[in-house]
């Protein structure tokens, strides 16, 4: 097995290095071709658009370390996935130059899954699939004339301390409590002495929410 590479993955700033890595790393890309049939001549091939990259990582062992526990990796690609946000891979390999060029590195979970096997109880291998993300803005349209206004109440507060339930990470209760997820961060930091890293919490913990 190689160890002169490392997979870095991170999302809204928290992030983590594979432990073990991959066999191998495998980059895939296809184009949007039009096969089309032309009179006398049979089907040509219209050359189409390149399609957005795709990366798996395949039974990938996860092993408790200093940092995580081996569960702990899947956990945090399923908060990642939950943020509804791309997550950023660093590949330090030469790989890397075949992302590309005008994207950056960065992907949406298309799947994920995590087995654990007879006799290796307590070991876990992770696969998933990624999908490379573009960015993209959308336009908006400026509507004029009479309507409706509606006014939000800005009274709200939220409570003081919140008991975590299955499911549950540390952006969706900021964006739950505070209508913004990226304000993760001040929940973290009341809570350090519960938190060990930033993407983990576990059901039954009573967190303290900020004001």
């Amino acid at each position: 097995m190689r160890n002169n590479y490392k997979i870095y993955i991170s999302c809204a700033g928290v992030g983590f290095t594979l432990y073990i890595n991959p066999e191998e790393i495998k980059i895939s890309e296809k184009s949007n071709n039009d096969v089309k049939e032309v009179i006398n001549l049979g089907q040509v091939n219209v050359h189409g658009q390149r399609e957005l990259q795709e990366f798996e990582l395949k039974d990938v062992m996860c092993v408790s370390n200093s940092n995580y526990q081996a569960i702990d990796y899947a956990r945090l690609l399923q908060a990642f996935h939950d943020t509804k946000k791309p997550v950023e891979i660093v590949f330090t390999s030469a790989i890397s130059q075949f992302i590309n060029k005008g994207i950056d590195s960065l992907w949406l979970i298309e799947s994920l899954s995590v087995t654990e096997r007879a006799g290796e109880e307590g070991d876990f291998y992770l696969s998933a699939k990624f999908k490379q993300y573009r960015n993209y803005s959308v336009r908006q349209l400026s509507l004029t004339g009479a309507g409706s206004t509606t006014v939000r109440n800005s009274s709200y507060t939220p409570p003081t301390t919140y008991t975590v339930v299955s499911g549950d990470n540390l952006w969706m209760l900021a964006q739950k409590f505070y209508g913004d997820g990226d304000q993760y961060q001040k929940i973290y930091n009341a809570n350090k002495n519960l938190i060990k890293v930033p993407g983990l919490i576990y059901p039954g913990q009573i967190l303290t929410i900020p004001r």
